[in-house]
């Protein structure tokens, strides 16, 4: 039986390859290949992606150590994602709070019941897509003139509110 399996090698390689055998092997051996360059290439994208990332949070650091306004960014749902440090300094400091304790919250701690109002005013940035100025207080620290802006996704929507609080000391028309 091994002498025969010997002389006919070619025929029963030929058989093999036209029931489409071989080629479904050679097939799957090429799909792993490419199957793997692809892991490769997409791991490589999010290593490019990761430094590129870590680019823009060096520069908005950097940036935010310049900005000599307290300001914030808000997300979607309005919660504050990031305060300035000048923020703390001249806003959360006085009134015995720290970036921990507003962050991922609506902001209802620092201005209480006047959150509806500053919360209607971003959305009001948010539907019209552009910068707009409000009069705000804050109880303990007064009246000031809020700079709000919208925050764009590179793809066109809006992510987010940011604004620039200023103090005016003046007495508040709201």
């Amino acid at each position: 039986m091994k002498e025969k399996l010997k002389n006919n090698w070619l025929a029963i390689l030929a058989a093999v390859v036209s029931t489409g055998l071989a080629g479904q092997v050679l097939g799957v051996w090429n799909l792993s290949i490419e199957r793997e360059d692809d892991y490769i290439t997409k791991y490589v994208q999010c290593k490019e992606m990761i430094a590129e990332i870590e680019a823009r949070l060096n520069t908005l650091e950097m940036a935010q150590s310049e900005i000599p306004f307290p300001y914030w960014v808000k997300d979607k749902n309005l919660n504050i994602i990031h305060v300035s440090n000048v923020f703390a300094e001249r806003i959360l400091y006085p009134l015995g709070l720290f970036k921990v304790d507003i962050i991922n919250t609506d902001g209802s701690k620092i201005v209480g019941d006047d959150i509806y109002y500053m919360r209607l005013n971003d959305k009001a940035v948010i539907r019209s897509g552009k910068v707009m100025e409000f009069e705000e207080a804050i109880p303990e620290l007064g009246c000031g003139i809020s700079y709000k802006f919208p925050i764009h996704s590179k793809y066109g929507g809006i992510r987010g509110v940011g604004g620039i609080w200023i103090a005016n000391n003046d007495e508040c028309e709201l």
